[in-house]
């Protein structure tokens, strides 16, 4: 009996230290602010997760939202203007109603003096009951706190980072070199990629979804009533798309209409106050790999232009107008 009382105090004993080693070294790792550590268009998933299940110290700035925050904000760039920490915590297809549930939980976890909120149009679509289902799970599972496994994805950051390491920086004052270089008869001359997005993702993909306009606007309204004491912390971003998107895209009015009620209660980053980035150029090689598939026709054909998500260089466009319009809230001296 001794024994097994032993047994079950030093197994208590492992996972609170487990717990705390965990807490410690998460924190630590995301504090270094490597570039790696930092890149969330390979690590969206792991930054997220070790955002939901641990405390992150220093972190008083968080972007959430969908795969339009994690290509669309470059932390690297971001945080090299302040000494606390800004991280995002952005998941694919996420729906608009749990987009507004991860600010609940984040908000009750972290208190930070500001959450961005990311926007899309894909978070007002219904698809079929599969891929609803499928949604729904994800963001379950993200939500579902593990803080006592040990975070495999932050070492092989920090660890990639010393042997090999990324820096979306880099990678887009590189692009937008490439891009400022090149007229608009380049890009043009690529168009075949813009026709197949817009046919086969957008027509014949997102097109064919629904969106319950009377559900959504009322779920909005309802927002803006339950989150008002929150209206100086939360800004929601209408994360810039290209014209060829809202052009072809069905429910683009219905879209503008939410963005349009939202900022009704709360202070709203319109994609129109920053008309450039809608130029097909910022949609362009979105993963930086057309340099590897110049002969590759398929992928010129078909991949090398993104229906709705920023290249980075567009990102890093982004980045820096959002830190001058909020640059108040985000601006910190490194002796504070």
């Amino acid at each position: 009996m001794k024994i097994k009382i032993s047994l079950v105090f030093i197994l208590f004993l492992l996972i609170f230290f487990l717990n705390v080693f965990n807490q410690i070294f998460v924190s630590k790792i995301y504090n270094l602010k490597k570039s790696t550590s930092l890149s969330t268009r390979e690590n969206w998933y792991g930054m997220c997760n070790d955002i939901v299940d641990f405390k992150i110290k220093n972190l008083d700035i968080i972007f959430i939202g969908d795969s339009h925050i994690y290509s669309g904000i470059n932390l690297e760039i971001i945080n090299s203007k302040r000494k606390n920490l800004i991280l995002s915590c952005s998941l694919p297809s996420i729906s608009f109603p749990n987009n507004i549930k991860l600010f609940e939980t984040l908000q009750k976890q972290y208190n930070p003096k500001k959450i961005f909120i990311g926007l899309s149009p894909f978070q007002f679509l219904e698809a079929d009951h599969q891929k609803e289902n499928e949604r729904q799970n994800q963001f379950i599972k993200l939500l579902k706190k593990n803080s006592y496994s040990f975070q495999f994805h932050s070492l092989k950051k920090i660890i990639q980072h010393f042997i090999n390491p990324t820096s979306e920086k880099n990678i887009a004052l590189q692009q937008s070199k490439f891009i400022k270089s090149q007229d608009d008869q380049f890009f043009m001359s690529y168009k075949d990629s813009i026709n197949y997005q817009v046919k086969s993702v957008l027509i014949k993909r997102y097109n064919t979804f629904k969106m319950n306009d009377k559900k959504n606007m009322n779920y909005i309204k309802n927002l803006c009533k339950k989150y008002q004491k929150y209206k100086n912390r939360i800004v929601f971003l209408d994360v810039p798309t290209p014209g060829f998107f809202s052009e072809n895209f069905s429910f683009s009015e219905n879209y503008n209409d939410y963005i349009e009620e939202i900022e009704k209660c709360f202070n709203v980053v319109k994609s129109n106050n920053i008309n450039e980035l809608k130029k097909k150029k910022y949609f362009f090689d979105r993963n930086n790999k057309f340099k590897n598939n110049i002969n590759n026709e398929e992928y010129l054909n078909s991949k090398l232009y993104d229906i709705s998500h920023l290249n980075y260089a567009g990102a890093y466009k982004y980045t820096n107008f959002i830190f001058n319009k909020f640059k108040n809230d985000i601006k910190q001296e490194i002796n504070d």
